[in-house]
């Protein structure tokens, strides 16, 4: 989530051209346009359309006929086909984020771009809009009602704060100025604009702009729109705090979403209890990205020096500036009067730009001109083609003005999303809580921190509100100076399942990447009595449930528990193996348990199914089975668990040294003994597969497990199988561990992401008493380094969206030889 900072608001992406949205030539007006409750459009800016389209002030009472309106600017970039043509997709929203942002100047900038990105088997059309409060949507989120001179002073009064995190005499002034401006905002009472921005009234208007498309269409036809015509569903691009929104809108209008697709990922407790913990985890990680990059483009940076000998020489320096300039500002005299570069003024700079890289450049020329004391220069850079805000600069009657209230309509939004009590919070709390942000960004915190603060002191509350929960299935985004969670992608539950959807233990979630679908296959049921099995499909994109009935064509596919599955979603196909049949999985079933032996296969695509013969007649459970690419459709490999050599039930260790793996293609098992270090014997352990890039060599992970009664050793080791010299290797952690290990966990699951990293969610504790390697936030979650693309050397990190590629380790190049990029065993 980031937000506008007026003094550096010249500074536009290199690759847009910057729109007045405000000045428009044609007929159109969006000041003496009439607003309307249905969209009329009129043709604006060359070749898009806008229109002002009315809803409700208060949602809690949507009487028009008794309740204020808010009038929301709309501007469409229609579809490159008409809307009868056979490809045309809808309507896509989008939203920019902040909160704040214009969707109307994001559409204006670059709705051709997200056009063009989406254009495929479908052609879209692209919508932006302004919330309410913002740019040409009214009545504005303006707490100085267009006095640009009164809200000059109070911008040049806060600069000469000092630094919120200098001492709690500090805190104090910058809690007194956020007072000051709530009471100030919230003069006109609890009838004002201030108890309507928030999300929730955002996402109720959002739902009425495409009903509102929705019943133009029908116009469009020439056609009455029948009483019982399904409701639109909504498409959705946001970024940001338009993640928020999107999550807002599917959590309270589930039924009414589409499609939707976020970046910069907002998590709903943080932002909603103002703690903003949450957002600047990695942005020094992106800070020596810039600085790496600079050092990369040699004497093409303004801050790199013939000198440098890498990219922490750069960032030395420019922290010994910082530092300086903490405690002797710059003075400037300058454009008729003097000004100051501060501390704060720079590191504002450096968090804004380096938001973006396409504004690394940018950031580098600022830099580079303070540090050569080309200030003047630098001070010209920040005030280019920033709005006029003089009196003769102002908007006339039937025009809209500049948007200059963003930091106050941000606010309002932030302050009307919090939670109860916000506005009051104690201030030692406040002060914990700014230099927690100041340790996680030494460079840029401080001027992260005096959000903690701003919502002192709001009275109003919002009529219309939604408080959760925010339970929404949705990606965790890419490497970001404002992310998420911390360290780890934020997970989800409930996730629609109602009380028809079994909860099971030791069930196979197979997915479909492809259609982003998950498949609940078997599993042992806790408390109630198993139900006659069905395979249960979970859909990521709508957020809902659907039985697929029972197995047909497949022989015995009833499906056991604590068998080894894996799915190839390329293929549309997945598998099982083995797995225990008992009265906790099968109905009606007596006697003692007893393990499968058949391979099962089902295709996702016509919900059919196949039971293959295994490797032999005996069977197995406990085990794991990963797919490695290998041969015309890929092997599957499985090895480890229990056998049930009687059929009773009874546990036999199978060997670790002994695996079996089938042909895909053609349909065929093989049996291998393994060499290298062996692992001990064990069950219920989780593993996955990643490769060279050149597909030299195959290398399979497994993690912990479980002992066999009446031995109760569990296990926190790793293990890597490399393939084709089938070859086990004993995992570098923990490097001081007996086998046995300090926090033995089994019954979890391993999880590769993008052949990289493998993310272990879930299991017990051997020892239940360990929690010493878990956080609240991210409980029972750990993140599995496979190869050696990481600064820290380490297995155990923290999850990096930015890790995409495999560099095979030193311990497997070590013993089987070949190199770090591939060609193993070579």
């Amino acid at each position: 989530m980031k937000f506008h900072i007026p003094l550096v608001g010249a500074f536009v992406a290199l690759d847009q051209t910057a729109f007045d949205a405000s000045s428009n030539s044609t007929q159109f007006s969006w000041v003496l346009t009439p607003p309307l409750r249905t969209l009329n459009y009129y043709d604006c800016y060359g070749g898009f359309q806008c229109a002002r389209l009315q809803v409700p002030l208060d949602w809690s009472n949507p009487n028009l006929k008794t309740n204020t309106t808010v009038a929301v600017a709309i501007i469409k970039l229609p579809a490159t086909v008409s809307e009868d043509d056979a490809t045309f997709g809808g309507s896509v929203l989008i939203s920019p984020g902040g909160p704040g942002d214009s969707g109307t100047d994001l559409l204006l900038r670059s709705g051709s771009r997200f056009q063009s990105l989406l254009a495929g088997e479908r052609n879209y059309e692209i919508i932006g809009f302004d919330p309410r409060g913002v740019n040409l949507s009214i009545p504005h989120g303006d707490c100085y009602k267009g006095d640009e001179i009164s809200r000059k002073l109070d911008q040049e009064r806060n600069t000469g704060l000092s630094p919120i995190t200098e001492d709690f005499n500090a805190l104090n002034y910058h809690y007194a100025s956020a007072l000051g401006k709530s009471e100030f905002c919230e003069v006109d009472g609890v009838g004002s604009i201030w108890g309507y921005l928030n999300t929730a009234s955002v996402a109720r208007d959002v739902i009425e702009i495409i009903d509102r498309i929705d019943d133009l269409r029908w116009q469009n036809r020439n056609s009455t729109k029948p009483a019982n015509a399904p409701k639109p569903r909504l498409q959705y691009i946001g970024i940001s705090y338009g993640f928020f929104l999107g999550n807002t809108l599917a959590s309270m209008f589930p039924e009414r979403v589409g499609r939707i697709m976020v970046d910069g990922i907002v998590n709903a407790e943080d932002y909603t209890n103002v703690t903003w913990q949450k957002n600047l985890n990695d942005a020094e990680a992106v800070l020596d990205y810039f600085y790496q990059v600079c050092f990369d483009s040699g004497e093409g940076c303004p801050i790199r020096l013939s000198s440098d000998k890498e990219a922490a020489d750069i960032k030395i320096r420019i922290e010994a500036f910082l530092n300086t300039l903490d405690l002797r500002p710059i003075p400037v005299a300058h454009g008729g009067k003097v000004d100051l570069i501060t501390s704060p003024t720079v590191r504002l700079l450096i968090l804004t730009l380096i938001y973006q890289p396409v504004k690394f450049e940018l950031l580098a020329l600022g830099l580079g001109a303070l540090i050569t004391g080309e200030y003047i220069s630098f001070l010209e850079m920040l005030s280019a083609d920033a709005p006029d805000t003089t009196c003769g600069g102002s908007a006339s009657h039937n025009e809209a003005p500049p948007y200059t209230w963003y930091e106050d309509v941000a606010y309002g939004v932030v302050c009307s999303d919090a939670v109860d009590g916000v506005a009051y919070r104690n201030l030692s709390v406040s002060d914990e809580l700014v230099h927690i942000i100041d340790r996680q960004a030494p460079t840029t915190g401080v001027v992260w921190g005096g959000r903690v603060i701003a919502c002192a002191g709001r009275k109003i509350r919002p009529p219309y509100a939604f408080t959760g929960p925010f339970d929404t299935v949705l990606a965790y985004n890419d490497l970001d100076d404002v992310p998420s969670e911390l360290g780890m992608p934020q997970f989800h539950d409930g996730l629609s399942k109602n009380t028809t959807i079994p909860s099971v233990s030791g069930g196979i979630l197979w997915e479909d990447s492809v259609n982003k679908r998950l498949f609940l296959y078997g599993g042992e049921y806790f408390e109630d009595p198993p139900a006659a099995f069905v395979l249960y499909s979970y859909d990521i994109l709508y957020n809902n449930w659907a039985s697929l009935g029972s197995p047909t064509g497949a022989g015995n596919a009833n499906a056991g528990s604590y068998g080894a599955g894996v799915s190839i979603s390329s293929r549309g196909e997945a598998y099982s193996y083995g797995g225990w049949q008992s009265n906790a999985s099968v109905p009606g079933w007596t006697g003692p348990p007893k393990a499968l032996s058949r391979l099962i296969k089902y295709d996702m695509d016509t919900n059919s199914w196949n039971s293959i013969a295994g490797p032999d007649n005996v069977g197995r459970a406990e085990g794991v089975m990963v797919f490695i690419p290998i041969g015309d459709a890929g092997m599957l490999v499985y090895f480890g668990g229990s056998q049930d050599l009687d059929g009773n039930g009874t546990l036999t260790p199978q060997p670790m040294d002994e695996i079996f793996l089938y042909d895909v293609a053609n349909t065929k098992w093989y049996t291998q003994k393994t060499s290298g270090r062996t692992p001990e014997i064990r069950r219920r352990f989780c593993g996955g597969a990643t490769w060279a890039q050149d597909q030299s060599s195959y290398n399979i992970y497994i993690f912990g497990g479980a002992g066999f009664p009446p031995d109760t050793t569990g296990y926190d080791d790793i293990y890597i199988l490399t393939i084709p010299s089938f070859q086990w290797i004993r995992g570098p952690y923990p490097a001081n561990s007996n086998v046995t290990g300090e926090s033995p966990k089994s019954m979890m699951s391993c999880n590769v992401v993008d052949n990289s990293q493998m993310i272990v969610i879930g299991g017990s504790y051997s020892n239940d008493t360990t929690d010493k390697c878990d956080a609240d936030n991210v409980w029972g979650t750990h993140n599995m380094n496979l190869g050696q693309d990481n600064d820290e050397n380490a297995i155990w990190l923290r999850y990096l969206p930015r890790l995409t590629t495999y560099a095979v380790p030193t311990d497997i190049v070590t013993a089987v030889g070949g190199r770090e990029r591939g060609r193993g065993a070579d």
